[in-house]
């Protein structure tokens, strides 16, 4: 019998995703993850980019950001994008968990932080939370 986060996922909506990770190969994972689901998604190596991408009138129901990246930061990234009026859900991804390193990114703006890898039920459940909640996003 399959494990419940090994079945297809049904979503109501389309949904599009940004990734924003300097490191490939977490992209990369991320992105495979998110194919599996049939999810829209577009990548970014750092948060200069994602924020250019939104200025240029890209628009995301969710964007998952790394904390730690060059150029510009997750927590830098996501202020400017909450001071934009960025709607989407947005959610941190660290390797370091450290409180105040925490602390700090969800004060930026995030929706929630999630230690990585992300594992594949947390992503079901984050996207099953955007698609009941999409107006909002």
């Amino acid at each position: 019998m399959m494990a419940a986060t090994k079945a297809p996922l049904y979503l109501n909506n389309e949904i599009s995703v940004l990734v924003v990770d300097d490191n490939r190969v977490n992209r990369k994972l991320l992105m495979t993850m998110l194919s599996w689901a049939k999810v829209k998604a577009q990548e970014v190596e750092n948060g200069k980019e994602a924020v250019d991408l939104i200025s240029s009138g890209a628009r995301f129901h969710l964007i998952f950001i790394d904390m730690e990246m060059p150029v510009m930061d997750g927590p830098q990234a996501t202020t400017l994008m909450r001071s934009m009026g960025v709607h989407a859900r947005i959610v941190g991804v660290s390797g370091n968990c450290r409180d105040s390193d925490k602390a700090q990114f969800m004060a930026a703006g995030l929706n929630e932080f999630h230690t990585k890898p992300l594992s594949r039920s947390a992503l079901v459940e984050i996207l099953h939370h955007v698609d009941d909640n999409i107006d909002n996003y």
